[in-house]
């Protein structure tokens, strides 16, 4: 599933359009695999769905930006000391540390500050 987000993304960025064919399977199978943090989280590919998704638009979206802010909002740390926070949860995370998975966790509840999304033609 990253590898296809990934790869999502980078056409997207290349000017594939939200109705090609390949975007449309793309965003369904995506959507088949859904953030959960019980799963390992692996933010990583959060991350990149995120971006994908985003670009996409439309219910595909919808329904990933909802399941992602539920998540991420529901496994943040709220106590003095770790506030704010995530816990390292999959191989990439625990590599990285507690900062490297708030910063992929913050990246991702944020992409449509840093991001325009594409017209029908794939333009910015």
């Amino acid at each position: 599933a990253a590898a296809t987000a990934e790869a999502m993304f980078v056409q997207q960025l290349l000017g594939h359009t939200r109705d090609e064919a390949r975007m449309v399977e793309s965003a369904r199978f995506i959507l088949t695999t859904p953030p959960a943090w019980k799963r390992e989280a692996a933010t990583h590919y959060w991350y990149y769905a995120t971006l994908a998704m985003f670009q996409q638009q439309g219910e595909s979206w919808k329904q990933w930006n909802s399941a992602l802010a539920k998540e991420l909002m529901a496994n943040q740390h709220q106590e003095d000391g770790l506030k704010g926070s995530w816990d390292p949860q999959d191989q990439w995370s625990r590599l990285g540390g507690r900062v490297y998975q708030t910063a992929v966790c913050t990246l991702s509840l944020e992409v449509y500050y840093r991001y325009r999304v594409a017209d029908e033609k794939g333009e910015r």
